[in-house]
């Protein structure tokens, strides 16, 4: 008798550990994240960055310095002045995208423009990425030419060498 209720459960217990992956519908997929690729588990700093579309990446002041930090699905860092963070999702091996972002509010007229120009650059986009083995830089690509409605992964539109403050 005791025999059979400890089978019992365990049955139960199998079964309700099982069942939570055939739970989900059909449209629900998991969402996959950077935390494997080790390469990118640093904080990076900003050193080049293309604010507008089409533009080439372009030194950037780093008085005030942007970085960009990844942990499991969440993105975060600071814009040179505000600490943002928000959510992004690995595309494939070498792409992610992100959404929206939420920030600090404190205020810095020095670094207002650069601020808002990076929230704007890294908002609700598609990258495509390498980390440069030689040299140690994060480098992102633009995914999506809107002009040419094709994904071009030969445009550079920013370069993050891992930052000396974690």
């Amino acid at each position: 008798m005791m025999m059979n209720l400890l089978i019992t459960i365990l049955l139960i217990l199998i079964s309700v550990t099982d069942g939570r992956s055939s739970l989900r519908g059909a449209h629900d997929k998991p969402r996959r994240s950077l935390e494997t690729l080790t390469s990118l588990n640093n904080t990076w700093q900003a050193t080049e960055l293309a604010y507008n579309a089409g533009t080439t990446a372009q030194p950037i002041d780093t008085t005030y310095p942007i970085t960009l930090n990844f942990n499991s699905s969440r993105m975060s860092g600071s814009n040179g002045c505000n600490r943002y963070f928000g959510s992004y999702e690995q595309l494939s091996e070498n792409s992610f995208s992100t959404g929206s972002f939420a920030s600090t509010r404190k205020y810095c007229a020095a670094v207002r423009l650069q601020e808002f120009n990076y929230m704007t650059f890294i908002r609700d986009r598609i990258f495509f990425y390498e980390v440069d083995t030689v040299d140690g830089t994060l480098k992102l690509y633009d995914a999506y030419n809107k002009t040419n409605k094709e994904y071009n992964a030969e445009h550079l539109v920013g370069v993050f060498n891992v930052s000396d403050t974690q």
